[in-house]
């Protein structure tokens, strides 16, 4: 099992410019993990329209760290223009664009957050992706995330029936308590049901107690869980306590870092 850090965690530090997003990924490198976690609006300058170069030399700086991109998390909008929503193709189109971008950070995953009209435009969506997929060995996983039940994609994900689109489960769905309106404490078995999708996961936290533990949240029962399917994948780290008080980045992504090693091993 690998573990991973969302650059996202050092969000208080990052939008009060206390650090840059160099420095929270030199940070991540010497807590210990294997790859970070970035996304697209919120890590790389004048998105969408950042230049190639940038995400050459992204990816160069983190490889000389000893660790790489882990999952490139991106949005696909219908609402970009002022008079009209996106087209399916226009959304196709940008979802490749965004593939390309995740190979040339060497990223192993990409996650495409898209609220489609319906499911079955989704479906249709990540097949077109399918072959740019695998032209770029890299695997969409479909973030399920509270207030949706664990199993809301997997209908979804049926349908594409491919290797290559799989689900990233967001372990607030099993918080008895989160981020306000968002946490769903769904019983742990829930998870169980979803491991044959699985390829990627979000450990969230929101807060953590004296003893280093999220007491909202079942880590030793979930990374269990994985453990029993032999899982290989990643755990990556997600700290959202930073939109709620102000606190110390460094301290809390190690503090959370050392919470998912401690049942991983």
């Amino acid at each position: 099992m690998k573990i991973g850090i969302s650059i996202y965690s050092y969000g208080g530090d990052l939008h009060c410019r206390k650090m840059t997003v160099h420095d929270c990924i030199k940070h991540a490198a010497s807590v210990g993990c294997d790859g970070v976690e970035l996304i697209s609006d919120q890590h790389f300058p004048d998105w969408p329209h950042t230049s190639p170069v940038v995400f050459k030399e992204m990816r160069k700086f983190i490889e000389d760290l000893g660790i790489r991109v882990s999952c490139f998390s991106t949005y696909l909008l219908y609402a970009l223009r002022y008079n009209r929503p996106q087209t399916r193709e226009e959304v196709v189109q940008e979802a490749l664009k965004q593939i390309t971008l995740a190979s040339l950070l060497g990223a192993e995953f990409i996650r495409p957050i898209h609220l489609a009209d319906t499911k079955q435009d989704l479906i249709a969506i990540m097949k077109e992706c399918v072959p740019a997929l695998q032209d770029n060995n890299i695997k969409w996983v479909q973030e399920v995330h509270s207030p949706f039940p664990p199993d809301y994609f997997n209908e979804v994900l049926d349908a594409v029936n491919s290797p290559l689109v799989r689900l990233l489960p967001d372990f607030s769905l099993w918080q008895t308590q989160g981020m306000p309106s968002e946490y769903s404490s769904m019983d742990v078995s829930t998870f169980e049901q979803l491991m044959p999708y699985v390829a990627y996961c979000h450990g969230k936290a929101h807060v953590f107690n004296e003893k280093g533990e999220e007491p909202n949240t079942p880590y030793q029962k979930l990374i269990q869980i994985l453990k029993n399917h032999k899982y290989t994948g990643y755990v990556t780290a997600e700290y959202e306590g930073w939109m709620m008080r102000e606190t110390d980045s460094k301290q809390i992504v190690k503090t959370h870092t050392d919470l998912i090693k401690k049942y991983v091993k």
